[in-house]
């Protein structure tokens, strides 16, 4: 055994008796010391468990990091995008003459004046969905 590498001792010692997880103790606390007899029925309840964890993946969204995401365009929405769009490219007092932030800002600003949801829309989430569209 002399000349191997610790890792390659233990893996290759034969019958000599190694350590194993069953060898190493571990102090017992409080916490660690209560078995499932000592837990309230409710964690004993598979079906309980299961509803525990979906509620705690849905706390976790609003949190820190958690999505802002609003509900998707419906089909009124579009028409108006497409309405705003159209309004606004065409307009030959601005026309071909504008910054794309005035662009999508006259887009924005037309679409909250006809818009029939409640949903907030910015310009950046119109100019993507007029890519989609």
């Amino acid at each position: 055994m002399e000349g191997m590498g610790f890792y390659t001792g233990i893996l290759t010692s034969n019958g000599t008796n190694v350590p194993g997880l069953d060898d190493l103790n571990f102090p017992l606390t409080p916490h660690t010391q209560q078995t499932s007899n000592d837990l309230p029925s409710a964690f004993q309840d598979d079906d309980v468990v299961e509803v525990q964890a979906a509620e705690v993946a849905g706390c976790r969204r609003a949190g820190k990091g958690a999505s802002h995401r609003t509900k998707k365009f419906d089909k009124d929405e579009d028409i108006v995008i497409c309405s705003a769009w159209l309004n606004v490219s065409k307009d030959p007092i601005h026309g071909a003459n504008q910054t794309r932030l005035s662009f999508w800002g006259r887009i924005r600003a037309f679409f909250d004046e006809h818009k029939t949801t409640k949903a907030i829309r910015t310009e950046n989430s119109i100019m993507h969905r007029w890519l989609t569209i």
